[in-house]
């Protein structure tokens, strides 16, 4: 009978470590889960000049640049023209926006495409007259 009721008591133990323990730390204050949404969308961005951002803080600060480094608790942002490297916490980011500029060949694919496209659609109208 002793042997029974340590039987059942270590069985309770483990059932209540596996199942009370997750829970307890599960659970995170508000700030934190929008710190750690912030970081993962900063890691998802990436870094260098083509990763151009505005982001804007819990006290309404607007930073505008390129995501040069990210850490584990910040992440910098340079400003090009002013040439200013922003220290940003993930805690006091409240949105980060994605700035997507492109690239001066892009600019010219597209263009030469509307080019070739105009051409073709006025030598068609041509060839039917």
């Amino acid at each position: 009978m002793f042997k029974r009721i340590i039987t059942l008591l270590i069985v309770g133990l483990v059932i209540n470590l596996v199942c009370v323990t997750p829970t307890v730390v599960g659970q995170q204050t508000g700030s934190d889960a929008r710190a750690e949404k912030m970081k993962a969308k900063v890691i998802k961005i990436g870094t260098g000049p083509d990763a151009r951002v505005e982001v804007r803080l819990s006290n309404g600060r607007r930073v505008k640049g390129y995501i040069s480094e990210s850490k584990d608790d910040y992440f910098t942002v340079v400003d090009d023209k002013a040439g200013v490297a922003t220290r940003i916490d993930y805690t006091q980011v409240q949105r980060i926006s994605v700035q997507r500029h492109l690239s001066s060949g892009a600019k010219r694919m597209i263009t030469g495409a509307i080019l070739l496209g105009m051409i073709l659609f006025f030598g068609v109208l041509a060839a039917k007259s």
